[in-house]
């Protein structure tokens, strides 16, 4: 299942042809038991450059997207990093460079996979994964701790995960303890 989403509307009849044709081409090269989605965007952010994490255990290290038939389909621009909990996983996305295509990503349901495509990928970044935080914690200045209660999706880098799932008391237990630590 690939989608592709193009973001500027005066984009000419060949680039289109040529993105659908390229996405076509992916389709043929990934296996069916791996869901993907291409997305191509125009960020306004820097290069991402995140150390990848490779080994035996790559693929248990991270949790999968908890739904798999909407990978490609979440924003392109999103936040990017922050919040310190998150609540879910929803893709591990790959952002490539290449002249023909522009800037864009494909959206991995596992990191493992995510990972393979950024290794055979010309252009291709280190992965980095889209969370959903329903709520999260802002640090609107060095030291100082706020709850907020806003639902956001955020881009993180995938090692960020360990340990930042966010649970009922979890949260309010890492504010006292900065509360804490302040005093």
């Amino acid at each position: 299942m690939i989608r592709t989403f193009l973001l500027k509307q005066d984009l000419g009849r060949c680039v289109v042809l040529g993105l659908l044709s390229w996405t076509l081409l992916f389709t043929c090269c990934t296996s069916p038991a791996e869901p993907v989605a291409v997305q191509a965007a125009k960020r306004t952010t820097g290069t991402r450059t995140y150390p990848s994490l490779l080994g035996a255990d790559a693929s248990n290290r991270f949790p999968a997207a908890v739904d798999v038939s909407k990978l490609g389909t979440y924003p392109a621009r999103t936040f990017s990093g922050g919040g310190y909990f998150y609540d879910e996983v929803l893709e591990y996305r790959v952002w490539v460079y290449t002249p023909p295509q522009g800037e864009y990503f494909r959206a991995f349901a596992t990191y493992a996979s995510a990972v393979r495509f950024a290794h055979q990928t010309a252009g291709a970044q280190a992965p980095c994964v889209l969370v959903r935080q329903h709520e999260y914690v802002d640090e609107p200045e060095a030291g100082t701790f706020v709850k907020v209660h806003t639902e956001r999706l955020t881009e993180w880098q995938p090692e960020w995960l360990a340990g930042s799932k966010r649970s009922a008391t979890r949260l309010e237990q890492f504010l006292a303890e900065k509360s804490r630590a302040r005093k």
